[in-house]
């Protein structure tokens, strides 16, 4: 009986003074250290993924300012059935705030008649993979997209607006 107390009284001294570490270093766990190594190299990553985002944004910027484009306004065709709209687009400005994207040209008819209702400045894209997009706005610097974007999704009828970049060329 007392070479089991002492058996345990030492068994239990051990653990407590060697740690966690010494167990999971014997079961094959990631020990603290290597944990701590994983944690700082992940850091790196981290850090390294938000230099490439912050260079790639100046580089957009960049872009932006070098490439100015003359503002031409769209042609209007006249509605080839009641309640459609066409309209073949030079591209006036870079940067649109996309609404709504309906697979129906009446339901985008509808939809940018409101918008037109409530005084927005609306264009309309149709995309090559056959969605009609309703867009409003229409800017040359991306921030005054944004700043559009953020007070459209304000609205109770558009709670998912996104800028739409018009040199992408995705639309016919």
């Amino acid at each position: 009986m007392k070479l089991f107390r002492i058996l345990t009284i030492l068994l239990l001294s051990v653990m407590m003074l060697s740690g966690c570490d010494f167990f999971r270093s014997l079961l094959g766990k990631p020990t603290s250290e290597d944990i701590a190594l994983l944690r700082a190299e992940k850091e790196r990553e981290i850090a390294q993924e938000r230099d490439s985002l912050a260079k790639i944004q100046a580089a957009q910027v960049d872009s932006a300012a070098v490439q100015p484009q003359a503002p031409q306004k769209p042609e209007v065709q006249a509605p080839q059935k009641p309640g459609t709209i066409t309209v073949t687009h030079s591209n006036p400005h870079r940067y649109y705030v996309v609404v709504g994207a309906f697979q129906d040209q009446n339901n985008a008819a509808k939809y940018s008649e409101r918008l037109k209702k409530d005084n927005m400045e609306v264009t309309n894209f149709k995309f090559k993979n056959g969605y009609n997009v309703v867009a409003v706005g229409g800017f040359e610097t991306i921030a005054e997209a944004n700043s559009l974007m953020n007070k459209v999704a304000e609205r109770d009828d558009c709670p998912d607006p996104w800028v739409y970049d018009a040199n992408t060329a995705r639309h016919e």
